[in-house]
Parts: structure tokens; C-alpha cells; sequence
């Protein structure tokens, strides 16, 4: 991920940095190091991910929440319309979200693009989302955990978790 230079005496004698050693003054022996971004990027997402998907650190995703709204002309279609709610909420709440608007895919493809791609959290807004009190499947990816909740329950989720959440490898179950 890092690495070091041996700079030697090269700078320390133009710069005049010096040490005292045995009553004489010598020239500083300097190194710097170097850390790589896409190398630092490149080993968090091997220790963190799956097979199945990756995992970005939760301040690193490119974004906190993807909603994946009714595939268009399904039973489900006619719960669309909670897609913009949910959206509106959770950016006036300085959520990260993204709405994944290719409709004429599957729920189930898209859930599963969702999770390659990286979201730590993904809203689904389908089957149950038609019943009299509609329920919302949030999935938290990094977990591997599902839950259905209310339209109340979500906001009150993302007002009490700390979803920007740092956790370290012995943290999260891989």
C-alpha cells in the first residue's frame, strides 16, 4: 500500500541540515514514504468484500442508499410513487442516495447490481409495499441483514443510525 524513499544526503547538504555526532556536524539522512490511493482503494475492497460483492466502507461508497422502485407494469408499479418520497426524506436527512431508474429490469436484478456495485444500503420498494400499511425492504448490504419497515420506521433508521459508520475488518462478519 505504501512505500519508502532513501532521499540519503542529497537534500540535507543543499538544505545544511545537520546533526551532531561525536563533536562534528553531519548531514541528515533523509526518506520520505508515499501512500497509493488506488492501491489503499484496492486493499479495502479486498479485505471487505465478497464474492458476491463488494464492500465499500460506508464513507467511501459512491453512495449511502440506492432505491430501487416496481418494475414498470407490474403488480407492484402502482407503488412507484413512494420512490420520490423516500428520495425527497432521505436527501433533506444529507443521505447519499440513488435512485436506480431502469425499470424495465427486475427488482431482483437490480437488488443484485445494487450489491456489486457497492451501496452499504439498498431500499426495495416491492410486493409489500401494495399492502394496506406498506412495508419497505431495506437491505444492509455490508451486514448481509434484511428488514421490512414502515415509511416511519425507514426515516427513523436513517435519523438514528450513525450509517456513516467506520468498522474495522474484525468488526464486520465477512
Amino acid at each position: 500500500i505504501g512505500h519508502t524513499f532513501l532521499l540519503g544526503t542529497k537534500y540535507s547538504k543543499v538544505l545544511k541540515a545537520t546533526v551532531h555526532s561525536q563533536d562534528k556536524k553531519i548531514p541528515m539522512v533523509m526518506g520520505c514514504y508515499g501512500l497509493g490511493l488506488t492501491r489503499i482503494l484496492a486493499a479495502t475492497l479486498e479485505v471487505l468484500s465478497t464474492d458476491a460483492s463488494i464492500r465499500w466502507p460506508k464513507l467511501l461508497a459512491p453512495y449511502t442508499v440506492c432505491v430501487i422502485p416496481p418494475k414498470e407494469n407490474s403488480k407492484e408499479s402502482p407503488a412507484a410513487h413512494y420512490a420520490d418520497d423516500i428520495l425527497r426524506n432521505l436527501i433533506e436527512k444529507n443521505v447519499d442516495v440513488i435512485l436506480d431508474d431502469r425499470t424495465e429490469l427486475t427488482i431482483g436484478r437490480r437488488l443484485l447490481d445494487a450489491q456489486r456495485t457497492g451501496y452499504p444500503y439498498v431500499i426495495v420498494i416491492g410486493r409489500c409495499s401494495m399492502q394496506e400499511q406498506p412495508l419497505f425492504e431495506l437491505h444492509e448490504v455490508n451486514e448481509g441483514q434484511r428488514q421490512d419497515f414502515s415509511l416511519d420506521q425507514l426515516y427513523n433508521f436513517f435519523e438514528q443510525t450513525d450509517y456513516r459508520d467506520v468498522r474495522t475488518k474484525s468488526q464486520i462478519k465477512l
